[in-house]
């Protein structure tokens, strides 16, 4: 019976041997690259949304920069018609159209207050010579 038993304890660690091999050998590299995949289509999901939030930032980037543009435009538009119609158009600058010139610079300057000479615009009270300008 020993010897009965030696094979039967010899086929069960047969058994449990080629059980691992197999799952090892067969399953293992399969499970990899289902596991590799899922992990592939999670990262592409996530670009997907990224790239879509970014075009939206984008999009808005851009109406914001027109806006800014077209009141710009409605800005010196608005002040080329003024200094075109003032009756002392080429007469020396009086306060009051300093002012008007102030004026519209602090509006530009409130649209897009990088650019250049927007901090060094004279406040409305300095007392500025008007060839200066």
């Amino acid at each position: 019976m020993s010897t009965r038993l030696a094979i039967v304890v010899a086929a069960c660690l047969g058994l449990v041997l080629f059980g691992a091999w197999l799952s090892r050998g067969f399953w293992k590299p399969a499970l990899d690259r289902a596991v590799a995949a899922a992990f592939d289509a999670r990262d592409q999901a996530d670009a997907d949304q990224l790239g879509r939030a970014g075009d939206a930032q984008t999009s808005t980037n851009i109406e914001a920069w027109s806006d800014q543009r077209q009141t710009g435009r409605a800005i010196v538009a608005d002040l080329e018609r003024q200094t075109r119609e003032d009756p002392d158009a080429k007469s020396p600058l009086a306060p009051d159209r300093r002012d008007r010139l102030h004026d519209a610079d602090r509006r530009l300057c409130a649209l897009r207050p990088g650019l250049g000479g927007c901090s060094t615009a004279a406040p409305l009270d300095a007392d500025v010579d008007p060839r200066e300008l």
